[in-house]
């Protein structure tokens, strides 16, 4: 019996020495056998690796996301009110890789309202000296504008806690501004009114703008509550004046529901 065994032992021995010796083999054999190795231990984990989530994000900007608007060099003043947004609302989508790191693509939108008060130098009532001017042109401007952008962000979790901060960054793949406007124009000297209304300019700002958000997210089975705090810093247009506000600053809460990525 001890005689079978152990050359029944030398003749696998022998076997397999063959069989590796073979590049073929080795293909054929060993990385196929590595490979479902390491996918059954993934599959073993508590956690799958990546989740998706599906969400809402609500909140108040803190901010009109309009800028001061340029009205050309010969307006003499321009009275401004620019409304903040009252509300900021859209969608999300996410993938949450190992419970830590989140890829987030969304849309977020913001309506508001604004006047604009603008009043234009007269003609010279004295030429050539030009010490006094004709009475100029008044334009009021009243309208609404919705202003969409597409923010693409990654955020880092700390801990695995129910109760976890995070922080992160990202940038606005895309923007779009538009609406409507009321223009009334009053010519001080000869008493003519005109009025014209119309859709206002977009916003053409220089790619792209820059995201950082930090806040909390509390986690109940599928469900995730976060509320944020979010900066966006936009940039000048080609022209060099600002249609939308450079500094923005959102207070944000999401609602979104993922796939089991077990106890966190």
């Amino acid at each position: 019996m001890q005689v079978f065994v152990t050359v029944g032992f030398e003749a696998v021995t022998k076997s397999v020495l063959k069989l590796l010796a073979k590049p073929q083999s080795i293909r054929a054999y060993v990385f196929p056998a590595l490979f479902l190795l390491l996918v059954s231990q993934l599959a073993a984990q508590t956690r799958p690796p990546v989740v998706f989530e599906l969400g809402l994000r609500a909140g108040v900007p803190f901010h009109s996301i309009l800028g001061t608007q340029f009205r050309g060099y010969a307006a003499q003043y321009s009275l401004q009110n620019l409304e903040r947004a009252k509300f900021v609302v859209g969608p999300t989508i996410s993938a949450i890789l190992y419970n830590r790191l989140q890829i987030e693509f969304g849309a977020l939108y913001k309506p508001a309202r604004f006047q604009i008060d603008t009043v234009y130098q007269g003609s010279c009532a004295d030429p050539p000296r030009c010490t006094t001017t004709n009475p100029g042109l008044i334009v009021h401007e009243s309208g609404r504008v919705h202003f969409w952008e597409f923010p693409l962000n990654a955020n880092y979790y700390f801990g695995e806690r129910r109760l976890r901060p995070y922080f992160g960054a990202g940038i606005v793949l895309s923007q779009e501004l538009g609406g409507r406007e009321d223009l009334l124009y009053n010519d001080q000297e000869t008493g003519s009114v005109t009025r014209r209304s119309g859709s206002t300019g977009g916003a053409n700002p220089a790619w792209p703008s820059i995201v950082v958000d930090a806040g909390l997210e509390w986690s109940r089975g599928p469900l995730r509550l976060r509320p944020e705090l979010r900066y966006t810093r936009h940039r000048a247009d080609q022209s060099g004046f600002g249609v939308l506000r450079s500094d923005q600053v959102d207070l944000l809460i999401g609602l979104s529901f993922a796939g089991r990525r077990g106890q966190p």
